[in-house]
């Protein structure tokens, strides 16, 4: 078989685009996802985009999503949420630190939590840490209200145990 120079850098250029194409698969962290761990992996040939889709219902009060991630190498990672309520950050974690993300006042509906990470070492980098959803802290007025209804309540009570 006769090889040109061409037919080689046509091929060399093919498995390049091929390795930078590196991406862990999606995932499903499910309806009203509490803890999940998330991973990624890749090289230096290209980006390394890994996300996970998730529904909030109306049937409980999850309105906050947070997460921490640590790396092999120091790599800046672009997090994006998109859904009926959408934000993005860039973190940049380390083996020895984690970065924490964090979106609130999320509204009911499907999500999609994406990282894309490119990679600052020529060799195998990893991305690892969790994703979790909380309900919303309570305002302080909310609870001054149910303070003060308890209040009176107990007030109400013990005056009827004195008649």
């Amino acid at each position: 078989m006769h090889f040109h120079l061409r037919h080689l850098a046509a091929a060399a250029a093919m498995a390049l685009t091929a390795v930078g194409a590196i991406a862990a698969p999606a995932g499903d962290l499910g309806l009203n996802p509490t803890y999940a761990e998330i991973t990624g992996y890749g090289s230096q040939f290209g980006p390394v985009n890994f996300s996970y889709s998730f529904t909030l219902d109306s049937a409980t009060d999850l309105t906050n999503l947070f997460g921490s991630l640590k790396a092999t190498d120091e790599s800046s990672i672009l997090v994006t949420l998109s859904g009926p309520s959408s934000f993005s950050t860039t973190i940049t974690p380390t083996l020895s630190t984690a970065q924490s993300f964090s979106f609130s006042n999320l509204a009911d509906g499907a999500y999609t939590l994406s990282f894309v990470a490119t990679p600052t070492t020529s060799t195998f980098s990893a991305y690892g840490g969790f994703v979790t959803s909380a309900a919303a802290v309570p305002e302080p007025e909310s609870m001054a209200l149910m303070l003060a209804g308890l209040g009176v309540a107990g007030t109400l009570l013990r005056r009827r145990q004195r008649a």
